[in-house]
């Protein structure tokens, strides 16, 4: 089980460098995007591409989100994911993960893309969208290249 994006899972995370389109704009890295299309305001999307990964995330959080924002994350995620994922050394990486279930583990309480891991280190309560959708763009991919 992958629980944690970190050193040779690296990749997984959405700070990764790859290049990732959103309406018309190219991004350096699906966390630019996401928070991007967080907005419809394309000063505050342009001004996301001058950032950095951790800027953007910090960024995101004072935007003035889309009125259908809730309603569509999950599908922007996956659309961003989707590209990333195409990239042949992602694609490659993201396969060689084999069947296990990847978790977005984190320390930083959230639990609608991931599970908050306890006082003891173990994995508590989460929804882990952002690993399913990671695992649902593996199987395509296997299927597909089969």
């Amino acid at each position: 089980m992958i629980t944690e994006f970190k050193d040779e899972n690296r990749f997984l995370s959405n700070f990764s460098p790859c290049t990732v389109e959103y309406a018309g704009l190219s991004f350096r890295s699906v966390e630019h995007a996401f928070v991007a299309a967080k907005t419809e305001d394309r000063g505050e999307q342009a001004h996301v591409q001058t950032l950095t990964a951790g800027q953007a995330k910090r960024f995101g959080r004072n935007l003035n989100l889309r009125p259908s924002w809730d309603l569509m994350k999950i599908e922007v995620m996956r659309g961003l994911l989707e590209q990333k994922f195409e990239l042949p050394e992602y694609k490659k990486l993201l396969i060689a993960t084999g069947s296990q279930q990847i978790v977005e583990g984190n320390t930083w309480g959230d639990t609608f893309w991931g599970m908050v891991f306890n006082k003891d280190g173990e994995l508590g309560e989460g929804n882990n969208n952002l690993g399913l959708i990671l695992m649902e763009i593996r199987e395509n991919l296997v299927e597909n290249n089969a």
